[in-house]
């Protein structure tokens, strides 16, 4: 029986509730290309240094958000929410900037470069991700290779291409990215096309 399966043994879930827990488990594993919407929003990510290892940190912190949500929610009860790892609740801080890494120091400044404002707070930053917040209206879909150092970023957005996503950038940047470019809405040959990170 699957995780999602024993929840639903303890509490009929609703709609939200139920699209909550299947953009969780989306950051750890491909989506199924038949639970995908017709369109996805897709962010062009230039990364410095590894690809593999620049994914693993913008995963963790968005399954953070995630399961902060889902908890806040109360869909899972059994289940602990991971922490914001540490470099992130570093480059979050007003004195972030000393203590944080390299990477997130310089995925910062480049945030600041592009226009984006100062950066976030922690606690502002997965306020984002409760689900009564009515300004995420993004979810999380997947990271593919695009190249040697490109990324593409894909969330499902409504069939949207322009809409409130600064937290997703900052998380973006800070792991380690020296640009984010987009979102442009695509059809889903372009994600199928690309093996995901």
């Amino acid at each position: 029986m699957g995780e999602d399966e024993e929840l639903r043994g303890e509490a009929v879930l609703d709609e939200q509730e139920q699209d909550l827990l299947d953009e969780r488990d989306r950051i750890g594993a491909r989506p199924e290309a038949d639970a995908a919407p017709p369109g996805l929003s897709c962010f062009v990510v230039e990364v410095e240094g590894s690809v593999q290892d620049y994914a693993d940190r913008l995963r963790a912190v968005l399954a953070a958000g995630l399961d902060g949500a889902v908890a806040q929610a109360g869909i899972d009860p059994h289940r602990t929410p991971r922490r914001a790892p540490e470099w992130f609740a570093a480059i979050c801080d007003e004195d972030g900037g000393r203590v944080a890494p390299d990477f997130a120091r310089r995925g910062s400044e480049h945030y600041a470069a592009a226009g984006h404002g100062s950066g976030w707070y922690l606690d502002g930053w997965l306020e984002r991700f409760d689900p009564d917040d009515a300004f995420r209206t993004w979810s999380w879909w997947d990271l593919t290779r695009a190249g040697d150092h490109t990324l593409s970023l894909w969330v499902s957005a409504g069939g949207e291409d322009f809409f409130a996503c600064d937290e997703l950038r900052w998380a973006a940047y800070t792991a380690g990215a020296v640009s984010v470019a987009g979102p442009t809405l695509l059809e889903l040959d372009g994600w199928l096309a690309e093996p995901s990170v």
